[in-house]
């Protein structure tokens, strides 16, 4: 009797990390036909350094009861991982695709509230979200700055420094005399590529 087809798949794509950090790699064990979850069942995970090389087995693992199975990795260089199931009488073998943990600096996104209209006089305050743009994790404890001018053909002028919260947020109080554009900076980190928000106007009438 002919064994049920599986197949392995990854919770998460290739992700790039600085040197030093870990990434939690993935995997979900089903069956293909049912798409039902096969829980209890043996997985290996093996990890290869260039194509040049042959496959390592770095873990094992069984799957949890929703067919799941977890490992952290923190590579010295970029790594190419995948999920192995040997297969049984019941269910035929699976590979997982492969997933590259890639060493470098990874990328970021910095936002900014949407532009507004005030009456000359009037305060606002502006806000900002620092994240890791791969895993959208706040990222706390960091610099950023604020930037304003008055028109595009104006220089940019630094108005304030800020550290990020424990959330990756900052805030700051402005009352602009004349329409004014603002933007956040953030110049990157060892371990964070550096950030610029889109520019905001707050109007000032």
């Amino acid at each position: 009797m002919p064994c049920n087809p599986t197949s392995v798949r990854w919770a998460r794509s290739s992700v790039i990390i600085a040197k030093g950090q870990s990434a939690t790699v993935f995997g979900h064990l089903v069956d293909s036909q049912s798409s039902r979850d096969l829980a209890g069942f043996h997985v290996a995970l093996f990890a290869r350094t260039s194509t040049a090389k042959p496959y390592v087995q770095i873990a094992a693992l069984t799957t949890s009861a929703n067919g799941r199975v977890s490992q952290v990795v923190t590579p010295n260089y970029t790594t190419h991982l995948l999920w192995l199931y040997a297969g049984s009488s019941v269910h035929a073998a699976a590979t997982s695709p492969v997933t590259t943990v890639t060493i470098g600096i990874p990328p970021t996104q910095l936002t900014i509230t949407n532009g507004l209209t005030i009456t000359k006089g009037e305060s606002t305050t502006v806000f900002g979200h620092l994240v890791n743009a791969q895993t959208n994790v706040d990222l706390a404890g960091l610099t950023v700055e604020l930037f304003a001018r008055t028109s595009s053909s104006d220089p940019w002028t630094k108005l304030k420094t800020l550290i990020t919260s424990s959330a990756g947020r900052v805030s700051q109080v402005v009352t602009p005399n004349y329409s004014t554009e603002l933007q956040w900076r953030f110049a990157g980190s060892p371990t964070q590529a550096s950030a610029v928000s889109p520019t905001i106007t707050v109007t000032v009438n």
